[in-house]
């Protein structure tokens, strides 16, 4: 039994480094914004250069999603169109393009079209709306 346990071993550990190994490394070595929350608003303030930054909040019954090309982003409640009392979740993506580009085919995109390759982080967190106010992470 202890063989068989040893190559397994040494089979995960060869597909990890080779999963590593063909991996684009991240350009972010550490977050790449910043993200504040106050009592009506998510600011997302970069700490490295990014071409775009994706915004997603979900919550019951509520979806938003925006991608922006500045690197600081302040979004009100409003702004969000967040209406109802609940808890809310985001995911914050650094979007880094390489200046690569490949053809693709299928992926529910036209026969022959070119995509921008890039490196992307992400930054995820939640919270909680009662009375039109950000009461706190939950």
């Amino acid at each position: 039994m202890q063989p068989v346990k040893k190559k397994f071993a040494c089979l995960s550990l060869f597909l990890s480094l080779m999963f590593m190994a063909l991996t684009p490394t991240l350009a972010f070595s550490q977050p790449f914004a910043n993200i504040e929350l106050s009592s009506d608003s998510l600011a997302i303030y970069a700490l490295q250069d990014v071409d775009a930054i994706s915004v997603r909040v979900v919550g019951k019954d509520f979806s938003f999603q925006q991608q922006y090309t500045r690197n600081n982003i302040v979004l009100d409640l409003s702004s969000m169109k967040i209406r109802a009392d609940g808890r809310y979740e985001y995911e914050v993506k650094g979007i880094k393009y390489t200046g690569e580009s490949q053809v693709v085919n299928g992926n529910g995109r036209a026969q022959g079209t070119e995509m921008k390759e890039s490196m992307v982080s992400s930054i995820t967190g939640n919270f909680i709306v009662r009375g039109h106010t950000i009461l706190s992470k939950f």
